[in-house]
């Protein structure tokens, strides 16, 4: 699904319900390019075996109730929440019963952003680690939301001591960090100018 219009008004106030895109050789959703924005995707299925399941750059783009396969890459830099991509009640995962593999190295891999918000969402991984997020707004107000958000790190492909998650320049409020490692083993969060808040971390000895 490409969303790359070059006419002068663009491709604007878009709505996706319940709509799967499954299995491309390209990147399922691409916006990189054009005067394109405000996309709303609700409850829609995205499985990036070939590619990444997603990548978008442009504003306003949100996704609620959607479910991803693979690896998201990208989001939009602003200095404005309103403009920011925004996930809401999402799930990412690197599980499926169709497909083994999938494309990428993070569920979500995000570099050099001003603001995203991840509000309600659920990341499972068992291969992939499940968030890069380098962010680029060193302020505050300009720091990537991670908020209520659920991580269950079933990896058996990390050795002791490796990091599961980067998050740089972000607010976490909230969340739930569940790792599988060996007895005595441990696996860390890196995280660098972080504001943190409720988070809570559990280390489940049994892999």
């Amino acid at each position: 699904m490409d969303i790359e219009s070059h006419v002068p008004n663009g491709c604007q106030n878009g709505r996706f319900v319940n709509c799967k895109v499954e299995n491309n050789t390209g990147a399922g959703v691409v916006s990189d390019s054009g005067p394109n924005s405000d996309m709303q995707f609700e409850n829609c299925t995205f499985i990036g075996s070939k590619n990444f399941a997603v990548w978008t750059k442009m504003p306003r783009y949100t996704f609620t109730n959607c479910n991803f396969f693979g690896s998201v890459v990208h989001s939009y830099f602003t200095d404005n929440l309103n403009d920011a991509t925004k996930y809401y009640n999402c799930n990412f995962t690197d599980v499926h019963p169709k497909y083994p593999e999938f494309f990428g190295t993070y569920l979500m891999q995000v570099d050099f952003i001003k603001m995203i918000v991840f509000e309600k969402c659920n990341f499972t991984s068992i291969k992939k680690k499940p968030l890069w997020y380098n962010g680029a707004g060193t302020e505050e107000r300009h720091f990537g939301i991670l908020k209520d958000c659920n991580f269950r790190i079933l990896n058996t492909n990390l050795l002791a001591g490796d990091f599961f998650a980067v998050v740089r320049n972000m607010k976490m409020d909230g969340n739930t960090f569940t790792y599988v490692t060996k007895k005595k083993e441990s696996l860390w969060l890196n995280e660098t100018n972080v504001k943190e808040n409720n988070s809570k971390y559990t280390n489940v000895h049994n892999r």
